[in-house]
This record gives structure tokens, sequence and C-alpha cells, in this order.
């Protein structure tokens, strides 16, 4: 059981930029338990998202917060710094893969960063023609209103 997680995830694929959020749980007793997540729009240099979560919720009483969203925009290099820790157990998760955990009582202190651009999803339409394409089906068709 992972007592303390953060979770960087995806929420939407919007018109100017992919809209992401940051989920916590705190389910411990370590009130030296922490979170921190960082992102950095590296096209720009600016730093998007700085935020530090510390102790809120108990083994009784899990707390869980997640915070207001970030739109991330097309064709922006994104890095993402995520880490923490906890006494028995913490999680770091991407979107929904678990990619680092650590248990402080034995030195181990979870963190993760990773790079990405942050690209456009292509409309149905559009990707519907380039699996057609792709399958070899034939020509897309498009349908209009007689």
């Amino acid at each position: 059981m992972n007592w303390y997680s953060i979770q960087l995830r995806g929420i939407a694929y919007e018109e100017h930029g992919q809209r992401v959020g940051v989920h916590v749980r705190d389910g411990t007793y370590d009130s030296d338990a922490f979170a921190k997540v960082v992102i950095t729009d590296l096209t720009t240099s600016t730093e998007l998202l700085n935020v530090t979560f510390g102790d809120f919720g108990n083994f009784h009483n899990p707390g869980t917060i997640d915070t207001a969203t970030l739109l991330l925009p097309y064709g922006h290099t994104v890095q993402y710094s995520l880490n923490g820790q906890e006494f028995s157990g913490m999680s770091i998760l991407f979107g929904g893969v678990e990619v680092a955990y650590g248990q402080a009582a034995f030195g181990l202190f979870p963190s993760f960063t990773t790079t990405e651009t942050i690209e456009r999803v292509p409309e149905p339409a559009s990707l519907a023609a380039l699996l057609v394409g792709l399958l070899g089906l034939g020509a897309a068709r498009r349908f209009e209103p007689t």
C-alpha cells in the first residue's frame, strides 16, 4: 500500500494545447510526508508550476487534492519533475503508470523527471483518413449531407 502518492495526468486536448492536472493522496500519519511537482516550458524558459504538497490527511481520514489544471501549448517542449517522501511508502505516477516508488524508512526517496513536446492529437476525421491510408483500404470517403 502506498501511503502518499502524486499523479500528473492528462485531462483533455483542447484547441491550443493539452490540459493536465495534479492529483495528490495523503493517507499517512507521517507529518514529514510531501510531494513536489515542477513543470517548466523549455521553449519559453518559463516555470509554469512549482508547488509542494505537505501533510493534509491520515490513515483514518485520507485526504486528496486535485489542483487547478494547466494548459500546455502545442509545439512546446515541457519538462516535468516530481519528487517527495513518505516514511512507509510513496508512489509517483505519470499518467496511469507508476514511475517511481520510495520509502524514507529505507532511505529511498522517489523522484521522476522527463521531457516531452506537446503534440496535437489528430481530429477523428483526419485519424480515420490516416488509418484508411495506412491499412490500404482505399481512398477515404467524406459524406456530405444532401
